[in-house]
């Protein structure tokens, strides 16, 4: 069984993510509503894949992939961003995201995303 974090901090859009997500099959989904949590869940879970928002409470931007390399190397990236640009695109990538898609997000690119990223 697959195991995904969504990590965002608007409990209304995080609420539309586990909802796309529940049609990934094989798949169970594990929620924080910002990074601090997004990070203990890291720590005590094995994470497949961790869709996160670029801005959260307590740790944002692109720290969790970077934190990670060391804590949950295994872990597959998907960032998530308001502010869509192409320099918060290539940084997540450099880091190794595995994609950065803009908000709002389109569900159904998510669900393929984390297919392909599975």
């Amino acid at each position: 069984m697959w195991t995904i974090l969504v990590a965002e901090d608007d409990a209304l859009q995080r609420k539309a993510i586990v909802g796309a997500l529940a049609n990934v099959a094989n798949a169970k989904v594990v929620e924080a509503d910002n990074g601090r949590a997004a990070q203990e869940i890291l720590q005590n879970q094995d994470i497949d894949v961790a869709i996160a928002d670029l801005m959260m409470p307590h740790v944002s931007g692109l720290d969790p992939i970077a934190w990670s390399k060391d804590t949950s190397p295994q872990t597959v990236w998907v960032m998530l961003s308001s502010a869509d640009s192409f320099k918060n695109s290539v940084a997540a990538i450099r880091l190794g995201a595995f994609d950065f898609l803009a908000k709002p997000v389109d569900l159904f690119k998510l669900e393929a995303t984390t297919h392909s990223a599975l």
